[in-house]
């Protein structure tokens, strides 16, 4: 299996790494900074980013997968979250679509521009592998924090710039 070696973008699926700002420290909890991540990412309006994910292979090259994200807000802290790959060209307008719930699980479909139509993801595969990656479909979701269990890694340095591993 492939693993993550890093995500650069504004949408950190499942908020592995939040940025360390000025004056804030870094023995706060993992819970506050996982909210200081999604008070940042998420400011309460719409959103367009594009995103990078690495993935390090054992015994293989770096692959690379990019692509634009975008999010529309509803109500309450509801949200429709499309991502759409843009490279390599093989993965080219693969699209997923995230619709959040009200005390359900995400409806998510699955655009395969080969078969040029939609797939509903179901419950089962929310724990499949997204385009190689160590992420899941479920990753691709409103991150509830209050539905885990968090602890602070230590701090580490991420292109240059000091973040929080959580």
């Amino acid at each position: 299996m492939a693993s993550v070696c890093m995500i650069v973008s504004s949408i950190c699926v499942a908020a592995a790494l939040a940025l360390l700002p000025a004056g804030v420290r870094a023995e706060d909890s993992a819970v506050e900074w996982l909210r200081r991540s999604q008070a940042a990412r998420f400011p309460g309006h719409d959103m367009r980013a594009g995103f990078v994910i690495y993935i390090e292979q054992k015994d293989g090259p770096r692959l690379k997968r990019r692509g634009l994200a975008l999010r529309r807000n509803r109500e309450g802290d509801l949200a429709d979250r499309l991502f759409v790959v843009q490279a390599p060209e093989n993965l080219k307008q693969l699209a997923l679509l995230s619709q959040d719930q009200a005390g359900a699980p995400a409806v998510q479909w699955l655009y395969m521009p080969v078969y040029r139509r939609a797939r509903r993801v179901s419950i089962q595969a929310a724990t499949d592998a997204f385009v190689g990656s160590d992420f899941m479909y479920v990753d691709f979701g409103r991150v509830r924090i209050e539905a885990g269990e968090h602890r602070l890694g230590g701090t580490a340095e991420v292109e240059g710039r000091p973040c929080v591993v959580v």
